[in-house]
């Protein structure tokens, strides 16, 4: 029976790093927002949330090309794995990525950076939607950024 924790021979092997600061800056850069410091200083990584953050990313699709390796902080480790998780198997992930594509050709060719939006938002107020390509479009980020992650409905 396996431990509950990942052991320090897996950090090592997972992170690349020995010295606990730095275990702990690659697995948040991994999207394990969950791990962290004991009171002795050790990093500690529960094995079913690593398991989970496993099976959620999909190795369907890049995310490293959507969210940039440069300036990863916590909150786009946690935006990456509310992607991850509301991607469902069955999503289409050449129509995913085409959608990505289109706004960056936009960008180029305006000059006018965009981004893409969730019309329906993942992490929402009222609903959350997934991450799947007719959920997606391409906005100027100005009105993405104005929009949050609000959903709009139509006035009846």
């Amino acid at each position: 029976m396996s431990s509950l924790i990942l052991d320090q021979t897996e950090l090592e092997q997972l992170t690349g790093y020995r010295q606990p600061s730095r275990q702990l800056a690659e697995l948040h850069r991994q999207g394990f927002v969950r791990a962290r410091r004991n009171r002795l200083g050790d990093v500690v990584l529960e094995r079913g949330h690593f398991e989970a953050v496993q099976a959620a990313a999909s190795p369907r699709f890049d995310y490293s090309t959507v969210i940039p390796t440069q300036d990863f902080n916590a909150n786009a480790a946690r935006r990456a794995v509310a992607i991850a998780r509301r991607t469902p198997a069955w999503a289409d992930s050449a129509a995913i990525e085409a959608v990505y594509a289109e706004a960056r050709r936009l960008t180029e060719e305006t000059g006018v950076q965009h981004h893409v939006d969730h019309e329906i938002p993942l992490q929402g107020k009222l609903v959350s939607g997934l991450h799947v390509h007719n959920n997606l479009r391409a906005l100027p980020a100005r009105d993405n950024i104005l929009k949050s992650n609000r959903f709009e409905t139509d006035a009846c």
